[in-house]
């Protein structure tokens, strides 16, 4: 079973329907990494979209075969934070990753579904404290069939 096609599906998607300038990081950036977020005209913090891939669960009862676990289907998360300078930039940031995102099914597998995440968190720390930053989470599921080599 290989997760990687459908986790790069779902990086196509969102770097093909959001506005150019916005980042978007597999895996978040590194440690002392403020000095290489972008900066908007004005000074604040470029919003920013960080992702995390999970790996596979079961998917239960329905999606299994008779073919044994190389043939059944698997259920896999994504998280991701949408990061703006103000709680409203990482709601409509957040917003745009959602319209991406809901219905969308990546490397045909099966459709995206949104899942349950707690609201805005106020500040992300930072590794200098210079830029203040909102994040709003969103987390998807998907179901992931094992059948590619």
């Amino acid at each position: 079973m290989r997760l990687k096609p459908w986790q790069d599906a779902i990086m196509d998607r969102l770097r093909d329907q959001l506005n150019d300038d916005i980042p978007i990081e597999d895996g978040g950036y590194g440690e002392g990494a403020d000095e290489v977020v972008s900066k908007l005209e004005n000074g604040m913090l470029q919003p920013y979209v960080l992702v995390w891939f999970g790996g596979s669960v079961d998917a239960g009862i329905g999606h299994e075969t008779i073919g044994g676990v190389n043939q059944a289907s698997r259920l896999s998360m994504v998280h991701f934070e949408c990061v703006g300078p103000t709680g409203t930039m990482a709601r409509d940031l957040g917003d745009e990753v959602r319209a991406a995102l809901v219905g969308f099914v990546p490397a045909n597998e099966g459709e995206l579904q949104e899942d349950g995440q707690p609201t805005i968190r106020n500040p992300i720390s930072t590794t200098t404290g210079l830029d203040v930053r909102y994040a709003y989470p969103l987390t998807f599921k998907g179901f992931v069939n094992a059948t590619t080599p």
